[in-house]
């Protein structure tokens, strides 16, 4: 009968030495960054911005545009007229000078890219945390599976020690329906866990992109606590210099800084250059008096026009300054929205890293109340074999070191959570 204590604890170390080993966190990191939707679409969208970019650019080309029309007319008003005449040709034009609109309009294109490259770093950042968080509460549900079997196990033991002294009256029977009572809730709990296994497990397959079968091999098999830190004022400097909201905003005043040019520059003079090539194929109608009128024959010619275009803006009825007053007043609002970001990932940070503290500290809580639930389960399985106690009691002990077990694993996993989430609101991954 003593042997009940260490088939407890044994059980419970033997089947982690089982686990097989297939993918680290890292791996399914790696799979989640190449194939999960977020990323992918956001890379999608830095290849449109790319576009968008090369298109801004495309305005210091020279355009080349058809052109041609035609016409008849059914009843000429006048022999001077011709029936009918049509011209085709091509047109050439360059922009010389349009205010610096085109320059500017480059530059928030590449500002946009800019954007966009900081929402691939941001969709990331969520994206390894999420799969952190999958992965280690995996290995919680596991970890607690193998508590409930080992547990299961246990009961089974002190069900059949109970039956025999039940049988001989040496003890009550209600003593044995108590453990069997728990044998049956500790075995639905198992089911439970199951259940949420397999749920979990499709939501990481899925996540990472892998073929969800339903079943998953960890590379870990226990979870490992570390050190904590407390040093919110680095953490805080890390998170403003490398979070990529930081850099979306600062940037997001920049673009609306840089239309507010473009709009401006509309308002300056534009300046082109252009020449247009013409085929026309009409009536040539002459006058001869000595042949008495006019006389018409079919004709070709062809002329070559070039041209220089000058445009400047003289009256717009006070548009340019309202215009500019507009942008001002949304650069003072990405402004503000710049300040107040910044101001909450101080605090987002700072409360990650009390969470993260507490953590550890109800790891350590845990341990210790495990480490004392496992030492009144020992000397109750000694007061137990001499008739000091009774079934009841040695049930009581048995699913106290059960549930201390069980929270040690429940904070261990939100310890590592917790720890992914500071990784995350200082964007280190």
């Amino acid at each position: 009968m003593r042997k009940l204590v260490l088939i407890v604890l044994g059980l419970y170390a033997i089947s982690n030495l089982h686990a097989q080993t297939q993918y680290t966190l890292e791996a399914y990191t790696e799979m989640a960054l190449k194939n999960n939707v977020l990323v992918k679409e956001a890379k999608r969208q830095l290849e449109v911005a790319d576009l968008d970019t090369k298109i801004a650019r495309s305005q210091r080309k020279p355009t080349l545009n058809g052109l041609g029309n035609a016409y008849a007319f059914i009843n000429p008003p006048s022999d001077l007229l011709p029936s009918y005449s049509s011209n085709a040709g091509i047109n050439a034009t360059q922009v010389l000078y349009a205010g610096g609109r085109i320059n500017k309009s480059i530059q928030a294109s590449e500002i946009g890219k800019t954007i966009v490259e900081n929402q691939v770093h941001l969709s990331e950042n969520e994206v390894v945390f999420r799969t952190s968080e999958l992965y280690w509460t995996i290995l919680k549900i596991k970890e607690q599976i193998e508590v409930s079997e080992s547990q299961l196990n246990a009961l089974t033991q002190l069900e059949k020690e109970l039956n025999d002294v039940v049988e001989v009256g040496l003890a009550q029977k209600n003593d044995l329906l108590k453990v069997q009572v728990e044998k049956n809730n500790v075995s639905l709990k198992m089911d439970i866990l199951k259940d949420q296994l397999v749920t979990t497990t499709y939501s990481l397959q899925q996540f990472v992109g892998m073929e969800m079968t339903g079943e998953i091999a960890l590379a870990d098999s226990v979870i490992q606590v570390g050190l904590v830190t407390s040093d919110y004022s680095a953490a805080v400097e890390q998170a403003l210099k490398s979070r990529p909201e930081i850099s979306m905003l600062r940037n997001q005043v920049e673009l609306v800084r840089k239309q507010g040019e473009i709009a401006d520059a509309a308002y300056g003079p534009q300046i082109g250059i252009g020449i247009s090539s013409l085929g026309i194929l009409s009536e040539e109608i002459s006058f001869n008096e000595s042949l008495g009128g006019a006389i018409i024959n079919d004709g070709t010619s062809f002329i070559t026009i070039p041209s220089v275009n000058v445009t400047i803006p003289i009256f717009h009825a006070g548009r340019r300054k309202l215009q500019n007053q507009k942008y001002e007043q949304q650069t003072i609002i990405q402004q503000d929205r710049f300040k107040d970001v910044q101001e909450k990932i101080s605090i987002e940070v700072r409360e990650a890293i009390f969470a993260w503290n507490q953590a550890y500290k109800a790891v350590k809580v845990g341990e210790l109340s495990l480490e004392q639930a496992t030492e009144n389960l020992r000397l109750l399985r000694d007061q137990f074999e001499t008739g000091l106690v009774n079934g009841s009691d040695m049930l009581e002990a048995q699913s106290l070191w059960e549930e201390s077990l069980s929270k040690v694993i429940s904070a261990k996993a939100d310890y590592k959570i917790k720890e992914a989430m500071v990784q995350k609101v200082i964007a280190v991954y």
